[in-house]
């Protein structure tokens, strides 16, 4: 079954392309060999399921990115802060998978999702 137009975008989004499919103007650079590797996973099922389930690990680490910017910890009575450490931890399995799913297809990270500027995807950026 070949990817949705959506897990497409979502596999641009975190290998930091953009989120244009256009060959014609990704086709032969480095943006547009995520179009080719997509491509060819589907040719084979056991790679596509492969990648789809790390496209279910890295949703479910932005979703608890999401859970974390509003959860408040107490550090000294009477002072609440944000949880800078579950924030920073999950940023960093999030690099760590989206680099996973990039080997995955045979490319490289174009852009971190963690860095500043990332204009892909859901995640709040602080």
């Amino acid at each position: 079954m070949a990817f949705t137009e959506t897990e497409r975008s979502k596999i641009r989004i975190y290998t930091g392309r953009p989120l244009s499919p256009r060959r014609d103007i990704y086709g032969s650079s480095e943006l547009g060999d995520v179009e080719t590797a997509m491509d060819e996973v589907q040719a084979n099922p056991d790679r596509e399921a492969i990648v789809r389930a790390q496209l279910a690990v890295i949703a479910a680490i932005e979703t608890e990115i999401a859970g974390v910017q509003g959860f408040l910890v107490m550090k000294k009575a009477e002072e609440l802060t944000i949880n800078e450490n579950a924030s920073n931890e999950l940023r960093t399995n999030l690099t760590r998978e989206c680099q996973f799913l990039a080997q995955m297809l045979g490319v490289k990270v174009h852009k971190s999702p963690t860095s500043t500027g990332w204009t892909g995807g859901s995640l709040p950026m602080g």
